[in-house]
């Protein structure tokens, strides 16, 4: 269980402080010159902070939000940017003095679209905007009329931690007694993947919940100080609450990484992994498949990678059994020993962790178990159940544009979460839960048959690999069962070298690849138990799923609605008679017709 107290350096992994930023200047009087965060300058060298710096510009910056003259004494404060060391010290700062932080999607400010900008922004009346650099937020920022008074940017922060600047300790303590409890600290937004993002409004008393679940999964303080490569963006609870929270609980160190596991940004992955060893490394599966070939094809990245760490982690959505056991297989090239891959399962409404793995449980596809402090509730669905979670880190509730609160909890308090989960061995449930799925993807056949997308969706990727990287499924109100696909370039131009020069929308045409996924799909339906498991057609999209019109969210995850609302036509070419010469086709293929 977690236990309230005082932030000290030797605390058990279950401290629970009264405000996450507490353990700041712990680590800066016990370990002052240990790097805390570093960045690259646009010059490629790195510029790091150490725990005693940032401290001491936490103050600095607090001293001036706290001189702040505006509409409210502590407004709230919208960060319109990506990770940076700067937007860590404001957050932390504001969230040391009270005042209420938010960070947003920088995407929803470079969109050609502002709908879902001005949404968070009805939603949150923030009285303050951080911009690291306003240039790519000019156009967001004249559309909707935001006033450049309220605006501030690397020069303002910049200013505050002017070694000149003054600190007003008094008024740091004051403000920071009530910087706890039920006070707001933070408004995070869904990714909105079932539809417009939502703000969770959370409490000084949940995040410090949230920061000590994370903590105490680990069951021990690691060996020695934590060194991250993070990437995650901090506006989603996995990177600004799990990791950053715990980080600093652990009084560790996170070298920011530029790169994404996305092409043409992953090179600077690879780049940072050849300079910094991680003792945890956290991915989502996309990240892992293609980081892999290059741990596999470079020993001297590998030994590099696996020189220190300690654990591997993931989220987002499921790896795959391959994919653990290439991650496992290099692991004892390289150390001797296996190296734990944890992963489980948050979301925006849990503040962070909800369920974890532990030992025992699968390092693919298990989702854990109820992470301390947490309480799971399943309700029967079918053959699966509807997670819901309960704790004081959980809150089912939203701002709405009015400022009003919507809630997402049942009659006991329990979070709603959509998510559908399965036991990974209903004889053991020691073993753990599986994601089994969102319910709201689901759909019904014309035969009235629901067809489970979630477990539907990852037996297609398995079976279409390597070939495939992601895939949409579609048949809402249709006879059968049809998917778009997204294309793993370079395992298919590696498959049919007699293709390797051909254009990316050719070789989605390539009628010797569009054979092999029809043999494939066979082979899949061969082995299934009906019509909902069965995908009868499929065909390759020419590009990737595009983040500008929110097809995937920052972590990876495929956004199955956005994408077939998107590319409806795309989906009438599946079900179109007789099919195209590029419709990959199930030799157990039906006769199709149009929804009625």
């Amino acid at each position: 269980m977690l236990e309230p107290g005082e932030a000290a350096a030797d605390a058990p992994v279950t401290r629970q402080v009264a405000n996450v930023v507490d353990w700041l200047p712990v680590w800066a009087a016990t370990h002052p010159d240990r790097i805390f965060l570093a960045e690259r300058e646009r010059g490629g060298e790195w510029k790091t902070v150490t725990y005693s710096q940032a401290w001491r510009n936490v103050q600095q910056i607090g001293t001036a939000l706290l001189g702040y003259k505006g509409p409210e004494t502590r407004p709230v404060v919208a960060i319109l940017t990506g990770n940076s060391v700067r937007q860590a010290l404001l957050t932390f700062a504001a969230m040391y003095v009270g005042m209420a932080i938010a960070p947003v999607s920088p995407a929803y400010g470079v969109s050609k679209e502002f709908g879902r900008l001005k949404t968070v922004l009805d939603a949150l009346r923030p009285q303050m905007f951080y911009c690291e650099d306003a240039g790519p937020y000019t156009l967001a920022l004249q559309a909707l009329r935001i006033p450049l008074a309220s605006c501030y940017s690397a020069s303002d922060i910049d200013r505050w931690c002017n070694e000149d600047a003054p600190l007003n300790p008094a008024a740091l303590a004051a403000a920071h007694q009530e910087a706890r409890g039920d006070r707001l600290a933070k408004v995070m937004f869904t990714s909105g993947s079932t539809g417009l993002p939502k703000g969770v409004p959370m409490t000084h008393a949940m995040l410090a919940s949230a920061q000590a679940t994370s903590a105490s999964n680990l069951v021990d303080i690691p060996r020695e100080p934590q060194t991250y490569l993070e990437w995650l963006p901090w506006h989603h609870v996995m990177g600004g609450n799990i990791n950053l929270h715990r980080l600093l609980r652990f009084g560790g160190s996170a070298w920011l990484d530029a790169g994404k596991p996305v092409p043409g940004r992953f090179d600077q992955t690879l780049k940072n992994l050849r300079e910094i060893a991680p003792t945890f490394y956290f991915n989502v599966p996309l990240g892992y498949s293609m980081l892999l070939p290059a741990l596999e094809q470079d020993a001297e990245l590998a030994a590099k990678f696996f020189s220190r760490l300690e654990y591997l982690s993931y989220g987002g959505a499921q790896i795959g059994a391959d994919v653990a056991e290439r991650l496992d297989r290099l692991a004892l090239r390289y150390t001797g020993n296996r190296i734990p891959i944890t992963s489980g399962y948050g979301a925006t409404e849990t503040s962070g962790p909800g369920l974890s793995t532990g030992p025992g449980m699968p390092s693919a596809g298990a989702l854990g178990l109820p992470a301390p402090g947490v309480a799971a509730k399943l309700v029967p669905a079918e053959d699966r159940y509807e997670l819901r979670l309960a704790g004081e880190s959980v809150r089912g509730v939203y701002l709405d544009a009015g400022a009003s609160c919507a809630s997402a909890v049942d009659e006991e308090g329990f979070y709603c979460t959509g998510d559908a989960v399965s036991w990974v061995d209903e004889t053991d449930p020691l073993k753990g839960l599986a994601f089994a799925g969102r319910i709201s993807e689901d759909f019904k056949l014309t035969s009235g048959t629901w067809v489970n997308v979630g477990a539907l969706r990852l037996r297609l990727i398995a079976a279409l690999a390597p070939l495939v990287s992601d895939a949409a499924i579609a048949g809402h109100g249709r006879d059968c069962v049809a998917a778009l696909l997204f294309m793993n370039e370079s395992a298919c131009r590696a498959a049919f070298p007699d293709a390797a020069a051909l254009p990316r929308e050719a070789l989605t045409k390539h009628l010797p690849l569009v054979a092999r996924i029809g043999h494939l799909l066979t082979q899949l339906n061969s082995g299934a138990k009906g019509s909902s498991h069965c995908v009868q057609r499929a065909s390759f999209l020419a590009d990737s799923p595009s983040p500008e019109h929110f097809e995937i969210t920052d972590k990876g995850y495929l956004n199955q609605r956005r994408v077939l609302e998107r590319r409806a036509s795309a989906v009438e070419l599946l079900y179109a008679e007789p099919a195209g010469r590029d419709i990959a086709a199930s030799a157990r293929d039906i006769v199709l017709t149009s929804p009625s």
